[in-house]
């Protein structure tokens, strides 16, 4: 892929995302702070793209929480549920976050590059959720991330990527320091099973989390509003190597040990397996692999909006 096709490609394919971004940080910008919160890896181009945070609220409020999507380029779904829940929460949380009571943080499209070149890796070849470094207990091969070639989907990675490090800089920046309170974060992700799941920590190893009751304690109270979806630890589903929020998850732990404030990262990974038994030739196009078709695509924006604002009227109510 030449320069000229990457510039035409991120400017069809960024405009829209990146457009809303600031829309949103305008209508909103009595309690919304859009910043760069860091660049993509380098194309073969030498071409680089932005990844931009909004930050609503104040730095001391009580509750706060945090959405992330776009890990991977390819699962634009993901980006288009969080792009409209975040435009939900801020009229619908506009009170509480005006009060000092309520901060969210949005990180709406980690990898820029991989959406703008249609490629589920980031500009480097390197998948992201397989970058952190640590090794699983086991994985599938391949599938679990592979050092092979970053030509290959699932490649590690041999070191840290761009993506990643803001990824761990947006998390410090919004979620470390704080002394008591309870503090999810979701990332949200498609192209797996047959129904929505939601997991958390482990990815890469089957012991359970030091905060494993306060995970099942969110998700008991999500699966009562919200039964449709799949509630379980991701290491029931499948294992992967360098799985990002196995490492932000236990770096928190360390880092923090004495305060009694608790980082809750969280995955909603939408299904998209269900069209293929009715649909085979899906599996012949990568973006309708990991994306429901149009017709289905309102539904999900709504049915998720709900789940993750059930999420925050939950942090908002704990302790």
């Amino acid at each position: 892929m030449n320069f000229a096709a990457i510039m035409f490609g991120s400017l069809k394919r960024l405009r829209k995302v990146e457009d809303r971004m600031f829309r949103v940080a305008e209508q909103y910008r009595s309690i919304v702070q859009i910043d760069q919160a860091g660049f993509s890896s380098r194309s073969k181009q030498g071409f680089r793209f932005p990844i931009y945070s909004l930050i609503a609220g104040k730095k001391k409020a009580r509750a706060r929480a945090g959405f992330i999507a776009g890990v991977h380029g390819l699962e634009v779904i993901g980006v288009q549920v969080l792009l409209h829940f975040m435009e939900h929460a801020l009229e619908r949380f506009k009170k509480e976050i005006e009060k000092g009571q309520l901060s969210l943080s949005f990180l709406p499209l980690l990898n820029p590059g991989g959406l703008a070149m249609r490629s589920r890796s980031n500009p480097a070849g390197v998948d992201l959720m397989r970058n952190a470094g640590q090794d699983a207990e086991r994985a599938p091969f391949f599938f679990g991330g592979h050092f092979i070639s970053p030509l290959l989907p699932y490649y590690r990675g041999k070191s840290l990527q761009p993506e990643a490090r803001t990824l761990l800089r947006f998390i410090h920046q919004s979620f470390y320091g704080h002394k008591k309170g309870l503090m999810p974060v979701f990332d949200i992700h498609s192209g797996f099973g047959s129904r929505d799941q939601i997991w958390w920590p482990y990815a890469g190893k089957s012991d359970a989390p030091v905060d494993q009751h306060l995970f099942e304690r969110l998700t008991g109270e999500l699966r009562r509003a919200h039964p449709e979806y799949i509630y379980t630890p991701q290491s029931e589903s499948y294992m992967i190597h360098g799985d990002l929020w196995d490492r932000i998850y236990d770096s928190y732990q360390i880092r923090n040990a004495k305060n009694a404030a608790r980082l809750l990262p969280l995955t909603l990974e939408i299904s998209t397996w269900t069209e293929l038994r009715e649909r085979p030739r899906r599996l012949l196009s990568k973006k309708k692999l990991f994306n429901p078709p149009r017709k289905k695509r309102r539904d999900a924006l709504d049915k998720h909006t709900e789940l993750l604002a059930s999420v925050i009227d939950w942090t908002l109510t704990s302790p």
